[in-house]
């Protein structure tokens, strides 16, 4: 499978698909669809920030980047009898690294951050596929990891 990415361009402030990279002139070329018609940019790597797609979809079919926010529902016991489960909604960041892949970090639990290996031992690309839905990602929605009071 081709690597897929995008760009998160802050002069123009959106995201665009990668369309190639220039490594000689150390640039990317994206398209932007924001205009008329659309033209091909191109942009120091040192303006952008990359970001890569995990090769999965979440449950609506999206494709999933890094850099970008999921939102799970995550049943748990409500105290003190342990009996009654309740769902709550959480929020989590994409991150790809080199070593360990694909990884949720960013917690959000109910407005508030949690440990960032709450997940460690569950299947990543099942749980993305069936349970998550992409609600934005760290450049254009950083307002939905924010802690609430």
């Amino acid at each position: 499978m081709m690597p897929k990415y995008r760009v998160w361009d802050e002069y123009t402030g959106r995201i665009h698909d990668v369309v190639g990279f220039d490594f000689i002139e150390t640039e990317v070329h994206y398209e932007n669809y924001a205009e008329a018609e659309a033209l091909i940019h191109a942009r120091d790597f040192k303006d952008v920030e990359l970001m890569q797609s995990t090769g999965l979809k979440d449950k609506n079919n999206n494709e999933i980047y890094a850099g970008d926010i999921v939102e799970f529902e995550d049943e748990i016991l409500e105290m003190p009898d342990d009996e009654s489960v309740i769902g709550t909604i959480n929020r989590a960041v994409i991150s790809i690294d080199v070593v360990n892949g694909i990884q949720l970090k960013d917690f959000m639990f109910e407005g508030a951050v949690s440990e960032n290996d709450y997940f460690e031992y569950i299947d990543i690309k099942s749980f993305l596929r069936y349970d998550c839905e992409v609600k934005g990602n760290i450049f254009e929605s950083s307002h939905l990891l924010e802690v609430t009071e």
